[in-house]
């Protein structure tokens, strides 16, 4: 577990390869990860390294407050689970073009997660009914003014040359 202010791991290619998938945004276990860090450690960013670019998770400036406020054990068991049964895009067999939560892309992933908000639920604490858990910034290879991420020996086509 990380205790440092802020994260970073990678996701690489033999993870897109063992999900049979197309895209290394964040998983359930990476935002558990990161939520419990928040909560213990005051971490306030994590990065994901993925093939495609650079997901950052942190937490809503509007939600960080009502998020420390639920350190009690309880409310975070149920924050956890919460987290759990919501944000939770299965991987497995992922492609782009199956458009799976009307997800083709990293950045229309980064509009699921930014848009979520905690529906009225048993698991989710009350406080955070109406809440946005988490914010993603996606950022491209690209976008940082260098050229796409590319493995020409790739077993994955669309990160071929």
């Amino acid at each position: 577990m990380i205790t440092a202010r802020a994260g970073v791991h990678t996701h690489p290619e033999k993870a897109y390869l063992n999900h049979n998938c197309d895209l290394g945004w964040p998983s359930k276990d990476d935002y558990i990860t990161f939520l419990e860090t928040f909560l213990g450690y005051n971490t306030v960013l994590h990065i994901v390294c993925a093939l495609e670019g650079f997901y950052v998770i942190t937490i809503p400036a509007k939600t960080v407050q009502i998020m420390e406020s639920l350190s009690a054990n309880d409310a975070r068991d149920m924050l956890f689970d919460a987290v759990k049964k919501f944000i939770n895009i299965d991987k497995n067999g992922y492609k782009m073009s199956d458009g799976r939560n009307n997800v083709h892309d990293p950045i229309s992933y980064q509009n699921f997660i930014n848009t979520f908000k905690f529906p009225k639920d048993k698991t989710v604490p009350d406080k955070l009914v109406g809440k946005q858990p988490f914010r993603i910034d996606f950022i491209s290879y690209a976008n940082m003014g260098v050229k796409t991420y590319i493995l020409p020996d790739s077993k994955l086509n669309v990160y071929k040359t």
